[in-house]
């Protein structure tokens, strides 16, 4: 017999919150609606507890089966990039959803990171077969520099033995660390890989970007970041194949069912493990290409790059491509890019003279 939740299957249940989020307004720093709907979506749950902590993240504690077994953390992000617009109409042809302006252009859909959410409350709703308790986290402002995980509760994570967020574009990636930073031990990683191939998956374990999974790995706690089939994100270009979100589900719940036969196994966060090098990052941009893409998107900047602190080092984005840098790295580069500006002040000065 299958499973209803409010008269849904998990697959319509899902596609359901997912266009629910994706017309939700909620960029970063303004990410009140979206609080609002997940606190009454988890009031409808069987939970230990709900709680907003100081700077606004959610976060929330199910016991499932037994309970007595591993503490799983699942984590999102409830802000979308700033130029999202409100007015927005979300299309779905065929299960690729995208968003149309009222001129009839396309936008910004903000399936990053909706299609997380929207992963984690079907995870709730339609639990997969584990003994242990999970730990759920939502997160406000992750566009901006992981800015709410960064100021989140710690002590709420303090017993979790494995995480996983749903915040990475593409259909099988799992990401293992970023910039050079492992997120999980070597014996996390085989595991997933694993479990992957015996059940004829596709995902494997990559370096990747920075997401809320650097800042909960930053504790000790083993973590990952999961595929969940956007595309093109923080562009006008994004939309989002529902059949690979769905993918990213079942596997989530696979590996959710099978943590138990290998957590007691998992060592600490490495400083290097088999995908990331100490010192080294190499996803400087990438190459993809969906089943329903009508394009490769190849190493392209998403929008113009911005800067901002992050601990005690100068970060520098396009989306595409980040750059980690120290400070006399910074200063060095604002040397460099004044002697550009000058040089394009004087090339412009020349032009207007002719």
């Amino acid at each position: 017999m299958t499973n209803l939740v409010k008269g849904k299957t998990q697959k319509q249940f899902l596609e359901n919150k997912l266009t629910q989020l994706l017309y939700i307004y909620g960029i970063s720093g303004q990410e009140e609606r979206v609080q609002k709907y997940l606190l009454r979506e988890l009031s409808e749950l069987n939970s230990e507890f709900v709680k907003q902590d100081k700077y606004g993240n959610i976060h929330a504690m199910f016991k499932v089966g037994t309970g007595v077994g591993a503490t799983l953390h699942l984590n999102s992000h409830m802000d979308t990039v700033r130029d999202v617009k409100e007015d927005k109409y979300i299309r779905n042809d065929n299960g690729v959803f995208t968003a149309v302006l009222p001129d009839g252009t396309r936008g910004i859909l903000g399936a990053d990171d909706r299609a997380g959410i929207a992963i984690i409350l079907t995870i709730l709703n339609f639990p997969p077969k584990f003994d242990g308790m999970i730990k759920v986290s939502f997160y406000r402002e992750e566009e901006i520099g992981c800015v709410g995980s960064s100021n989140s509760d710690l002590g709420f994570l303090e017993d979790v033995d494995f995480s996983m967020t749903f915040d990475r574009h593409g259909s099988s990636d799992i990401v293992a660390g970023t910039w050079g930073r492992p997120f999980c031990c070597n014996e996390v990683g085989n595991w997933l890989e694993g479990l992957a191939k015996k059940e004829n998956y596709k995902f494997k374990m990559v370096e990747g970007g920075l997401s809320d999974a650097y800042t909960v790995s930053e504790n000790g706690i083993n973590a990952i970041n999961l595929s969940v089939g956007y595309y093109n994100e923080h562009t006008t270009r994004e939309y989002l194949v529902f059949k690979e979100l769905y993918t990213s589900l079942e596997f989530a719940k696979l590996a959710i069912s099978d943590l138990n036969r290998v957590y007691d196994d998992f060592s600490g966060v490495p400083f290097e493990s088999k995908w990331i090098k100490e010192g080294g990052y190499n996803n400087f941009g990438w190459d993809y290409k969906s089943d329903y893409a009508d394009e490769i998107v190849t190493n392209e900047g998403f929008y113009a790059p911005v800067a901002y602190l992050y601990e005690n080092y100068g970060i520098v984005t396009d989306g595409a491509y980040e750059m980690v840098m120290t400070y006399d790295e910074v200063c060095d580069l604002m040397k460099q890019l004044n002697g550009v500006k000058e040089a394009m002040e004087g090339a412009t000065q020349y032009k207007n003279m002719i």
